[in-house]
Parts: structure tokens; C-alpha cells; sequence
């Protein structure tokens, strides 16, 4: 694999023996059938990875319970294709999972675009606040930091391609946390700069406004994200999308969080991207993160989109697991013996993204991972030729 050496170069077929195999000749079909319902997606999935990182049977049981009680609309049928043009995953099926890992402990995510009558934005969002007073009054989740910014993200331009997305965090250490996701172009594109800067002079944040919008800072405005929590440390977080963009101009925004390190964030590109410079294809993305702690940010996320980056999902584990520390290699071993349904490599894009956190603490990795519900991408010939990436 470009961009490791011999001491980081790991046997795979050591460690997922049913999963290293040769790619099928013909394309592989998903292990789905369309009359599975959206529950039954969820149990499967969230059960194989909570039984592979350790979680107990009450632990892993009380997890579905919940995903279940926030998906109401869960009974349907997934059907044969997707109800909408969702964009939570590639193949617009509107739940992925994740799994993260930091210091040895970890953490398993679930993210889900609630699903309505009508796949149109207004729908959504009053199918997303159901979501929300579901969290409210079952879960004591508070919504007051909500409330104050809803207005500025509820979707007003019909080419706005989300309303709400949720994400739910399980662990083995505490109750569940859980997040929502807004859309800054939900007014416009014309608009996000004006929806972001005026969300965080509401939420507190005037003092980070020149981290936000600092001259280095290049990509689209596509995400804005709130811990549900009125917890100290509770979040608020900024994303870019940052379209044929290199190393450099993506680390040029992040570099406003005291903790960046240049050292660890080249490792990452090194193992991860391999000799990639210049991201063509499918478009990294950030995040800087702010809570009441500090006026400025605090932690940054480098999300890199590793299924259009790697031939298929044999490399992209390969990248995955030179990355992660022994324990964490052992845990995501574990984690995707359950979870996958095929050989990695016979098809490429169950292993979604890889995200690293820029912060004081712990390395923490997160792979994101999608349940193949209408299809299995086939495997890609990749050529790095200097600063291109091409099919």
C-alpha cells in the first residue's frame, strides 16, 4: 500500500479470514431483501457491531429499543429502491452507521434522516422535530439550544437536499447522547454564510466568528450541528465540503484550533490518502467544533471520503487499520466481521469514510459504514499519478 512501510503493513487475512477472499465475477447483490423493514436494517446492523466491541446483551437489546422508538415510520419496507434522494449514504438509503474509537474505548453511532409520507423538505423537517420531541420526552434531551436557531435552518428553497438529520452515540460507559444535523442552505446557498454566522451569534459564538469565515476558510457551508445536551461541553459544529481541494487549502481552515498538529494531520493523509495531493473526486469534508468552555474552537474532524479513493474495500481496511493503535485494530476487527456481508474485495463503499479528530486528547478514528441495502458498488481501479486520482 503508497505511503506505508514494512512496520505498518498489516496481513489481513490473518485477522478477517471469511471476509479476504477473491472478487466474485459477477456483481455482488446486497444482503437485503426490499420487504425487510427499516427496523430490521437497524437491528441487524446495530446488533452485529455492538456484540463486536463488547457491549452486554442489556446494553446492545436497549440500543435497538431506542432506534427503534425514534423511527417510527421503521415498520415499511425498504423496498427495491430508496423512498428519496437521501444523502446520508451514496446509495440514498437514509441511515448509516459508525463505529469511533478513542484511547481504547469504543463508541457506535447511528445516523438517520427521519423518513415521511412525501420525500419533500417540509415533511422532513416536521418528521425530524417528531424525532426530537421523541428525545424530549422520553429521553429528557433538551431542546432549548434548538429552539433558539430553528428558524434560520427550516427549509424554505426547494433545491435544499435536507431538512434534520439525527445521530444517536452509544457506549458502554454511559446513556446515549445524541446530536442533530441542520442545513445551512435551507434558505439558499446564496444564504449560508448569513444562516451560520447569525446560528452562533444566537448560540454565543460571536468571539469564534473569524475562526468560521477566517480568509483560509474555502469550501461550502453544508452542515450545522448541535449536541441535543445543555451540558457545558456540549457542542456546536461548522462543516465544509471542500470540493478539488488540496491538503494544504483543507488544512489552512482547521489550523485555527490550538491543538492542530501538522505531524499527526500529514500521518493521516499519508496512511489514509496514500500519495493522493489533490481530491478530485469525491470531495473531503470538515468540521471545527465549539462549546461554552472556549470562545474559539476547540477540535476539528477531517472526514475523507475513502470508498472513492480505494479500489475496493480490502484497501481501504488496509489504510483503515495501519492507522489504529493494536486495540483499536482488534475492536474494528471485531466490529466488521459482524457487520459485513461479503468479501471486501468484491465491492467497494461498505467502509464510507474515515474521519480523525484534531483535539488535545487521544487519537480518536471513526469508519463510517453503510448497510448495502440496494446495491454493492463494484470494485474501482484507482491510479495515482501525482497530484491526479483517476478511474
Amino acid at each position: 500500500m503508497l505511503g506505508l512501510n514494512n512496520a505498518q503493513t498489516y496481513d489481513a487475512t490473518s485477522f478477517l479470514p471469511g471476509l479476504i477472499a477473491d472478487a466474485d465475477a459477477e456483481r455482488v447483490a446486497p444482503a437485503w431483501s426490499p420487504e425487510d423493514s427499516y427496523h430490521e436494517v437497524i437491528a441487524r446492523c446495530l446488533r452485529s457491531l455492538c456484540d463486536g466491541v463488547g457491549f452486554s446483551a442489556a446494553q446492545r437489546d436497549a440500543a435497538v429499543s431506542l432506534m427503534c422508538m425514534l423511527a417510527p415510520w421503521g415498520e415499511r419496507a425498504i423496498g427495491a429502491r430508496p423512498a428519496g434522494q437521501s444523502d446520508i449514504t451514496d446509495e440514498h438509503f437514509p441511515i448509516e452507521f459508525s463505529v469511533a474509537f478513542e484511547d481504547g474505548e469504543p463508541e457506535i453511532r447511528v445516523l438517520f434522516e427521519a423518513q415521511a409520507d412525501q420525500f419533500v423538505q417540509a415533511e422532513l423537517w416536521r418528521a425530524g422535530w417528531e424525532v426530537c420531541d421523541a428525545l424530549r420526552d422520553g429521553c429528557g434531551v433538551s431542546l432549548d439550544r434548538l429552539h433558539q436557531i430553528a428558524d434560520l435552518f427550516e427549509p424554505t428553497d426547494p433545491a435544499c437536499r435536507y431538512a434534520m438529520w439525527h445521530c444517536v452515540c452509544f457506549s458502554k460507559s454511559g446513556p446515549p447522547k445524541f446530536k442533530v444535523y441542520l442545513n445551512p442552505l435551507a434558505q439558499g446557498a446564496e444564504q449560508a454564510p448569513r444562516v451560520v454566522h447569525e446560528a452562533l451569534v444566537r448560540l454565543g459564538f460571536s468571539a469564534a466568528l473569524g475562526d468560521v469565515f477566517n480568509d483560509a476558510a474555502v469550501g461550502e457551508l453544508r452542515f450545522f450541528s448541535l449536541d441535543l445536551s445543555a451540558r457545558e461541553d456540549a457542542r456546536v459544529k461548522v462543516y465544509r465540503v471542500h470540493s478539488d481541494s488540496t491538503r494544504d487549502q483543507i488544512s489552512a481552515w482547521l489550523r485555527c484550533v490550538p491543538s492542530y498538529d501538522d505531524a499527526f494531520v500529514d500521518r493521516f493523509w499519508q496512511i489514509i490518502a496514500g500519495d493522493t495531493m489533490r481530491f478530485s473526486r469525491f470531495p473531503v469534508s470538515t468540521y471545527i467544533s465549539l462549546d461554552s468552555r472556549s470562545s474559539h474552537p476547540n477540535a476539528a474532524t477531517i472526514h475523507f471520503p475513502v470508498r472513492s479513493y480505494a479500489n475496493d474495500d480490502l484497501d481501504a481496511y488496509n489504510r483503515i487499520r495501519a492507522f489504529m493503535g493494536p486495540e483499536e485494530m482488534a475492536l474494528y476487527d471485531q466490529a466488521l466481521t459482524g457487520f459485513a456481508k461479503r468479501s471486501l474485495s468484491s465491492g467497494v463503499g461498505l467502509q464510507a469514510y474515515v474521519a480523525v479528530r484534531i483535539h488535545p486528547g487521544a487519537q480518536h478514528t471513526t469508519v463510517y459504514l453503510s448497510p448495502e441495502a440496494y446495491e454493492v458498488a463494484p470494485v474501482q481501479k484507482v491510479v495515482r499519478e501525482g497530484l491526479r486520482v483517476v478511474s
